[in-house]
């Protein structure tokens, strides 16, 4: 996996985790280098479309 792909699956990862917790998108976007806005565009393309489930695996598979 090239080096930015693993950062976008990452961030990624953390976004969905917090949005779980309950954060705000602007909380969340301080935890990743993209704004509040990429932090809902990535969580509702997750929540209503079931994208992003390969990026939490993967980046769940190498932290694990």
């Amino acid at each position: 996996m090239e080096a930015d792909e693993s950062a976008r699956m990452t961030a990624i990862w953390t976004v969905i985790q917090c949005k779980q917790e309950g954060m705000s998108d602007r909380e969340t976007a301080k935890f990743v280098p993209y704004s509040h806005e990429w932090v809902n565009s990535r969580w509702k393309e997750y929540q209503k479309e079931g994208k992003h489930t390969e990026a939490l695996s993967k980046v769940e598979e190498r932290i694990a």
